[in-house]
């Protein structure tokens, strides 16, 4: 990710990276806890009983670390290709891939709060030109203005389609909001006006459902 040399900027790229990593370290550590139990339990029956008569629940028990393993490989993969993103300044990418990395890594701070999170992505989307880490911290903090704003229950769909400027990407709360109406978002909204204008996106308010709207014009991420 390209340091803006903005104080301000600098602050929130730090903590947009440490939520990041925080949240997938935490993931990661319950899929292993969850690894760990299951096979000490088995190891447990095979010790009391070495003729292992319930051998459909040993491989069934086989079989969940097996997933739980899978999920950790996955996980570790989407953070491999997170942190990569962050070596090069500009580059073209496909706008799709890199906001369903963004999704697989705040999954958790969705479920915590108990609001779901669903993606309508258009398919076949054309890839664009510019610095896709920043743009993961600009959807990432308007997500969580959304995911903040509203009560247990609630669900933000993100939908990206094309638009004829560019790309479309909504962010759109469902639910009852929290009394008194605050986002409670934690990076303060001209700051990601500032990062929307370093990356040639607009952003927008409004609607029934106070839907926030980024737009990637493609005359602008093509110089």
């Amino acid at each position: 990710m390209e340091s803006t040399g903005r104080p301000e900027q600098i602050q929130y790229q730090k903590l947009f990276m440490r939520t990041i990593l925080a949240s997938f370290t935490h993931e990661l550590r319950n899929r292993l806890a969850v690894v760990k139990e299951i096979a000490g339990l088995q190891q447990d029956i095979i010790a009391i009983d070495r003729s292992v008569k319930d051998i459909s629940g040993l491989v069934q028990a086989l079989r969940s670390v097996d997933g739980h393993v899978g999920n950790a490989l996955r996980l570790t993969s989407v953070l491999n290709r997170f942190t990569h993103r962050l070596d090069t300044e500009r580059s073209v990418f496909c706008v799709q891939e890199v906001l369903e990395e963004l999704i697989d890594l705040v999954k958790r701070t969705a479920e915590e709060k108990r609001v779901g999170l669903e993606t309508d992505f258009e398919p076949s989307l054309p890839p664009v030109s510019g610095d896709p880490a920043r743009l993961q911290m600009l959807v990432f903090f308007l997500l969580d203005e959304s995911l903040c704003s509203l009560e247990q229950g609630g669900s933000v769909l993100v939908r990206m389609t094309e638009h004829p400027p560019g790309i479309m990407i909504r962010i759109i709360p469902h639910g009852r909001r929290h009394a008194g109406g605050g986002s409670g978002g934690r990076c303060p909204r001209e700051i990601l006006l500032s990062v929307a204008g370093d990356i040639g996106a607009e952003i927008s308010t409004g609607g029934v459902e106070q839907e926030t709207s980024i737009l990637l014009r493609r005359q602008e991420l093509f110089p």
